[in-house]
């Protein structure tokens, strides 16, 4: 046992729990120590009577004034949690009160108290030692202070013969030392069962784990053994399942390729079947017109495809951040039903929106484009499967959830959808009717963006229909405060000029492009708007043209070229002119590209394909915003 020879101590961590062991275990036969000492002090007040005469009132007020109360107290006090902390002290206290006041009892007794008074401390010392489960250190530092004391009193209070007196503390010492051994072995042997005890409850967890351990190799075993039984079924289901999803996966392969090819096939079919057509010098005005109308539907349908496989790769790679801004729902909503009317009415259908939500609440905290993409793509779908009737687009600000939410819901009274798909129209490439009846255009991931979208902005979306019956579109947003937006009397949606009414007759454009195609569009455009049209084939010559010519006002500069790209370009033309205005016209297309350019000294970024009313309106903002 690591224990020290004099004090019994364990190392730290030991002592203190063998503390807690000793206290738990101590404290019952210690408070019935406690009591009956206060009992037995008490009834000795009996032979204060029957032996002191005229002390007999201050042996009393000692006993029963100064002694019993603080047993009491400390009987009392044991009771507490805290006395867990100081009952060694405490006991040790009360048993040098008990001690000292015999002490002074034979002091103020007469001869005959004197020869035998001395007997109570014997009594006190037997309790310290042997009774109130006093550790060794304490009991003999408070049984020599009361022996000390005894033999203190009698020199500065003769009164007893010197025999008698050397007789008294021989026995008061006598006493003291054997209850010192008594104490010491008493608690050396606890200290030994509880170290046998502590060692004990180790073997005994040791035991328990090896049973665990053991119980559990039987248990693997036993399992693997039912695992070699069931080896063959579960390899065969294993088998049945891989190919199962190999099939689905080549299923899903194959549908991805048959919808792709059939949404890029049919509108090339257009685009270079009525190119060809439009070669023959036969055809009137009107049909050329109706033929290149057919052409530029059939490029949009395919830009259409293309932005929708952008999107759900986004997604997918986590490349799509939210960005909160204010928003007027009523505005924003309001816009794009005007903006799909003129399609719907195309098909004889009616577009309603006539519940919004109330003035003081329509401006909320979300993102604009993805909002803005979410109710197109319900929009479209439900223009694209209503044949006859009305579509309906409704906003509601539901209260009584908390925090509140906006309800957005879109009715038609379309084909309907089969109770069983409500949520396989939200996967991709799945649209509501039969693969092999396809009727109606679309790469069928128009909802699985939408779903994305509406999850992102931290909302649900659902489907309540029926075949046969049309189709509602519910989704909910959180309802967030986010600002105060200025009162507006103008839409949301700018109305994009058909010509480019800014004045650019007396100004030089400085066009660089690598592709020859787009240079040609681009001048095309451009031509019978400004004095002059300079040609770039890449970013180092239009370096070169800008230090040369300090007379263009404008340049439309592409990103990707040959020996310098067009961020260079434009960070090296901002060295030397940073009053011209440069547009970035990019097949780059995300957020974070738009970002690089204008960090980079571009005044603007549109994307290809560039649209003739996208390019005016950005070259008349940028400008005009410049001249201002």
């Amino acid at each position: 046992m690591d224990m020290h020879w004099f004090s019994l101590k364990f190392p730290r961590e030991k002592e203190m729990l063998f503390r807690d062991d000793y206290f738990i275990n101590s404290i019952v036969i210690h408070r019935i120590s406690i009591f009956a000492s206060l009992v037995y002090f008490a009834l000795f007040a009996f032979l204060d009577h029957l032996v002191l005469q005229n002390e007999k009132h201050l042996v009393f007020l000692i006993r029963f004034y100064i002694v019993c109360p603080i047993i009491l107290l400390i009987f009392f006090v044991s009771f507490l949690d805290s006395y867990r902390k100081y009952w060694q002290f405490s006991a040790s206290f009360g048993t040098f009160v008990a001690g000292i006041s015999i002490v002074v009892m034979t002091i103020i007794s007469p001869e005959i108290g004197r020869n035998f008074y001395y007997v109570g401390i014997i009594l006190v010392l037997i309790y310290c030692y042997m009774l109130l489960r006093i550790r060794f250190v304490w009991a003999t530092a408070t049984g020599c202070i009361i022996v000390v004391s005894y033999g203190m009193s009698l020199l500065y209070f003769p009164g007893l013969e010197p025999r008698i007196a050397i007789t008294n503390v021989f026995f008061l010492m006598s006493t003291n030392i054997l209850g010192m051994f008594c104490c010491y072995a008493l608690e050396y042997y606890y200290r030994k069962d509880y170290f046998h005890r502590v060692q004990l409850r180790a073997a005994q967890r040791d035991v328990l784990m090896a049973n665990e351990a053991l119980e559990k190799k039987v248990k693997e075993k036993t399992r693997e053994l039912q695992a070699d039984l069931n080896l063959r079924k579960q390899t065969e289901k294993e088998l049945v399942k891989a190919k199962n999803k190999a099939e689905e996966s080549d299923r899903l392969k194959s549908a991805f390729l048959a919808n792709m090819s059939h949404e890029i096939r049919t509108p090339m079919n257009g685009i270079i079947g009525f190119t060809e057509i439009l070669k023959s010098d036969s055809l009137t005005k009107d049909r050329q017109v109706e033929y290149i109308e057919i052409i530029q539907k059939s490029g949009y349908r395919m830009l259409a495809t293309i932005n929708d496989l952008i999107d759900i790769s986004k997604i997918e790679a986590g490349l799509v951040d939210v960005q909160l801004t204010d928003v007027d729902i009523n505005n924003l909503a309001a816009d794009l039903v005007a903006f799909f009317r003129p399609e719907a009415e195309d098909k004889g259908l009616q577009l309603l929106f006539e519940h919004t939500l109330p003035h003081d609440s329509r401006v909320v905290a979300s993102d604009k484009e993805k909002l803005s993409s979410i109710l197109t793509n319900l929009l479209k779908n439900a223009i694209k499967y209503t044949l006859v009737g009305e579509i309906e687009l409704s906003l509601h600000l539901d209260a009584q959830q908390h925090p509140h939410r906006i309800e957005f819901r879109i009715r038609d009274t379309g084909i309907g959808v089969d109770t069983k798909k409500h949520d396989r129209i939200f996967e991709r490439f799945v649209q509501a009717e039969k693969d092999s009846d396809r009727i109606y255009e679309g790469s069928g991931l128009g909802l699985s963006i939408t779903k994305s979208y509406v999850e992102m902005l931290g909302g649900e979306i659902r489907c309540e229909s029926k075949p046969g019956h049309g189709s509602t579109f519910v989704f909910s947003l959180p309802y967030k405060r986010h600002g105060a937006l200025h009162n507006r009397t103008d839409a949301s949606v700018t109305q994009v000029p058909d010509e480019c009414t800014v004045r650019l007759q007396e100004s030089v454009v400085l066009i660089a492009e690598d592709d020859p195609v787009s240079r040609l569009y681009l001048s095309t455009l451009l031509k019978r708007h400004c004095k002059e049209i300079v040609l770039a084939e890449n970013g180092k010559m239009a370096v070169e043209i800008m230090k040369e010519r300090q007379d263009i006002e404008l340049v439309l500069m592409d990103i990707r070229m040959p020996e310098m790209d067009g961020t260079e370009a434009t960070q090296k033309i901002r060295e030397f002119n940073t009053t011209c205005v440069i547009i970035a016209q990019t097949a780059y297309a995300m957020k974070s590209d738009e970002d690089r350019s204008l960090a980079a000294g571009f005044n603007a970024h549109i994307t290809k394909p560039v649209r003739k009313d996208v390019l005016m309106q950005c070259i008349e903002m940028t400008v005009n915003n410049r001249r201002q």
